[in-house]
Parts: C-alpha cells; structure tokens; sequence
C-alpha cells in the first residue's frame, strides 16, 4: 500500500483564480498520482446543499480522487478534491475542491468530539429580486434563536459581527460555521433603518433549513 500524499493546511482565503495547483489522490485506483492545473474559479455552487462554497480546479481529477489534497506551489494544502462534472464519468477539466479553511474547523471538530455542530438562526431566507447584497427572512421558528432575538419576516440581514452579507448563502454558510452557544451581532435592515440585534446561535437540527 502506498502512503496518501500529505502537508500542512494552507489558507484558502489567500488563493486567487489563476494560481497553479497540483491534485493528488488514487485515480481509478492505479496508485498515488499528481496531476497539474491552475484554480479556475472561487465561491462555486454545485447544487450539493447550502455549505456549497468549493474551489473549481482545472486539473484533471478523475474516480479515486475524491478526499485527496490539493496543493499550492508552496505545498500546503489549499483544498480537499471532492466532485467533479463530466458527462462521461472521468475528467473534462471541471473539478471541485472543499477550500481549506472550510475543511479545518469541520476536522477539529470531528477530532474533538467525533461529530460537527452547526450553527442555526432558525429563519428560511432568500437572495433579494434585485440581486442586492443581504439575505431576506422569508420564515422564521417560532422560538428559535432568531425569533427570540425580535428578528421578523422580511427583514434583511446585511451582516455578521460586522461582515458583510453577500446573499443567503453566504447568511447560511457564515451561521453554520459557528459554534451553538456563540453571541454574535446581527446588522439588520428594518423600514429603511440599519439596527444592530444581539443573537446567541443555536444548534441547527438534521434535516431542516437555515
């Protein structure tokens, strides 16, 4: 058995689209390979749930690929290759990879306690029609963590602890990546008005939305 290509974990917030990359794993169960590519594009979705925020790499990534690193010029570990699209199920230069600052709190939880804790607002939002920044509240549960906090429907989220809201997604993937129990602070956008709510986040349920 062959040993799996490993390395330090890099920061994903520091790549930019352009920059090489070599993806490692066991393709078609032939052995460890490297194959060579540059990140095609930041931030995809690829329809595969609301945590969707994946590096797409140009390098060829084929079946046994998926779970090995993907490594910058500096041989740290950028991402974990994950997906591809193909219509004939091997490489046609459209992979996906898990950023590494996605993958690392995930992994320190696993490590820790052996399952991953989301957070959760409770609350069902949307992109606005006009593709503005912010996520609308389309819904909310009744006691949950939102809902105590006096958030309402229609109300639009615009930013966490001061970080600007990109649209729902982003609302879902920033909430998610907190810990139940975190206090953070809310910019909401009211009738026109800019007000700053307190929320302690929960623990997101199985099977439910944002």
């Amino acid at each position: 058995m062959q040993a799996a290509a490993t390395g330090p974990l890099g920061d994903s917030s520091k790549v930019q689209v352009g920059d090489w990359v070599l993806a490692a794993g066991n393709p078609f169960a032939l052995g460890n390979s490297f194959t060579l590519g540059i990140v095609s594009a930041e931030g995809r979705d690829i329809g595969e749930g609301p945590f969707n925020h994946f590096l797409q790499l140009d390098a060829p990534i084929n079946p046994g690929n998926s779970g090995g690193p993907a490594f910058n010029m500096q041989g740290a570990v950028i991402g974990i290759n994950s997906a591809i699209v193909s219509p004939s199920g091997g490489s046609v230069g459209i992979g996906f990879a898990i950023p590494s600052n996605s993958a690392a709190p995930i992994v320190a939880q696993l490590i820790a306690h052996g399952a991953v804790a989301r957070g959760w607002l409770g609350v069902s939002v949307a992109d606005l029609s006009d593709g503005g920044p912010g996520a609308v509240i389309t819904g909310l549960e009744a006691g949950g963590p939102a809902d105590k906090a006096g958030l309402n429907q229609s109300d639009l989220v615009v930013s966490v602890n001061g970080e600007a809201i990109s649209g729902a997604d982003g609302l879902t993937r920033i909430i998610a990546s907190m810990p139940p129990g975190r206090k953070v602070v809310l910019g909401v956008r009211k009738n026109g008005h800019i007000f700053h709510l307190p929320v302690t986040v929960g623990r997101r349920p199985a099977q439910i939305g944002e």
